[in-house]
């Protein structure tokens, strides 16, 4: 077992992801791990921005226990509500497809180890684990989110312990490590009626003590599991015992975007140990790249575009100039980013410089932004994107079952008052449907998830890795897809300033096994 004690400022520091440092030789990459899903409410919310799927699926068997995702859930591969989202977008060596999501919310751990006496949860589980591993999206793993609705039970420890223990040995049974987390605080000021009783949350205490100190040592797992503990990256040390920090729920329970990023960060260091990986599948290493659709991955030449768009042309405190590489466009962008506007007195003052520079693996987008501090911005968040438009070949040609995504590294360093980066897929499907595919997905008020820590600069083996969900191809021709890689700062400050390097850009076509 795995024990993994992350207090708030260590996850808040981002997560190491390993990087191709180029070379003649580069080392074998390792394709993206799958992982099933198996719990209650926190993992079957996982891929769902608005809280449980809204629709159910009996799939390969007909169990009363049939509520799992659909396909109803894949347009939020990206990150929103669900910890598993955040997961596959920090880090892109792991992936939760919908098509594994078995979790079923307001179960506690009796009901999730019923193996037919009573109902037969685990039963369902274990069966369409067993196809799946002979299927088109065989997983290497599973996450096992449960326990919050035992502290609302009567369940002694041990019960629920043993629950647990059954659950795991199950899947241990089916050549797959498990990863769980310890069971999370809940309920605040704001939100009492999620509290529990402290009788209840000295059962809850002796509960996770077991699963730290006794789950590793059960024979019957053969140390294929993994526990995370992230406890005191929700505690409000301020509050009654175990009350959760208001910002990381929505309702003193379900997690928020803020609280996923935490959780997925959590899981993200026990995969990393379990599955080692040389580098990230799927970024260029060198010309040609035949799988890549892009033609300058690798950021060549300077014959690109750096423009402004929309109230920042007329903005005479404010500029942006420089170079790009051949084919990419660098901008301040449009949509609702009223604070370049020149007209406004909490216009931006400043300078954006753009430049192609040596990296790792070719050459780097570098985009150097320096606010003067003198203007004051307004309540909108500001953005910068690099895009490369590309042509997609007729999907005819492709596998039954190709989707396509988008990837790059990125390193950020230098930044005030920065909100996140993203990357994003903007395309046309054969039908005239627009769709989008999102890294990092706005929060529902429409502003970007607080993503980077202003203390840490993500250069080198702390570069990020930005990966959009995978969106499934349709038949027919797409024409032009847009690839597009931003750069957010916030509202009401005067000082913006970063340094991104944007590098290895890759949008390519993976088939129904890799979703």
């Amino acid at each position: 077992m795995i024990g993994l004690g992350l207090s708030r400022d260590t996850l808040a520091q981002g997560r190491k992801v390993s990087l191709s440092g180029g070379g003649p030789q580069p080392p074998a990459a390792t394709p993206p791990r799958t992982l099933a899903l198996y719990g209650d409410s926190f993992a079957q919310r996982s891929q769902d921005v608005t809280g449980s799927p809204n629709s159910f699926d009996s799939g390969l068997v007909t169990p009363v226990s049939g509520k799992w995702a659909t396909a109803d859930t894949e347009d939020v591969g990206g990150v929103g509500w669900g910890f598993a989202s955040w997961l596959a977008a920090l880090d892109g060596r792991f992936r939760t497809p919908w098509q594994l999501n078995f979790a079923v919310g307001g179960l506690n751990t009796g009901q999730l180890s019923q193996d037919g006496t009573g109902g037969n949860f685990l039963g369902d589980f274990a069966t369409r684990m067993q196809a799946a591993q002979v299927g088109a999206l065989p997983p290497h793993g599973v996450i096992f989110q449960a326990g919050t609705n035992d502290a609302v039970t009567a369940f002694p420890a041990i019960e629920s312990y043993n629950n647990i223990l059954a659950i795991c040995t199950r899947i241990v049974a089916l050549g797959l490590p498990v990863f769980l987390s310890t069971v999370l605080p809940r309920g605040s000021a704001t939100w009492p009626g999620a509290r529990v009783d402290t009788g209840r949350i000295a059962v809850v205490d002796e509960l996770n003590a077991r699963l730290l100190a006794d789950l590793g040592s059960e024979p019957a797992l053969a140390g294929q599991v993994h526990v995370v503990d992230p406890r005191a990256s929700f505690r409000d040390l301020g509050g009654q015992a175990n009350d959760v920090i208001d910002a990381l729920t929505y309702d003193g329970l379900h997690l928020s975007p803020a609280g996923c990023r935490l959780l997925a960060l959590a899981y993200a260091a026990a995969l990393e140990t379990a599955f080692p990986t040389a580098q990230v599948e799927g970024l260029p290493t060198a010309l040609p790249d035949p799988g890549n659709f892009i033609a300058n991955p690798l950021m060549a030449g300077i014959g690109g575009t750096v423009t402004m768009m929309g109230n920042a042309t007329t903005n005479q405190d404010f500029s942006i100039t420089g170079t790009a590489p051949d084919g990419w466009t660098v901008r301040t962008t449009n949509t609702g980013i009223t604070g370049w506007n020149g007209t406004d007195p909490r216009n931006i003052k400043g300078t954006v410089t753009v430049a192609s520079v040596p990296a790792a693996v070719g050459d780097a987008i570098e985009i150097i932004v320096d606010g003067d501090g003198s203007g004051h911005t307004n309540d909108n968040t500001r953005g910068l994107e690099a895009t490369v438009n590309i042509t997609l070949p007729d999907t005819s040609a492709l596998p039954t079952g190709s989707h396509f995504e988008g990837l790059c590294r990125v390193e950020l360093e230098g930044h005030l008052n920065c909100r996140g980066v993203s990357a994003e897929l903007r395309l046309t499907e054969p039908d005239s449907t627009t769709r989008f595919a999102r890294a990092l997905r706005p929060a529902p008020n429409g502003t970007p998830e607080m993503e980077l820590n202003p203390a840490t600069d993500y250069t080198g083996n702390n570069a990020l890795m930005l990966r959009t969900p995978p969106r499934a191809r349709k038949p027919g021709s797409y024409g032009t897809v847009q690839f597009a890689v931003m750069l957010y700062f916030a509202g009401q400050q005067s000082q913006l300033q970063a340094t991104l390097r944007i590098s290895q850009a890759a949008v390519r076509a993976i088939d129904s096994s890799l979703a």
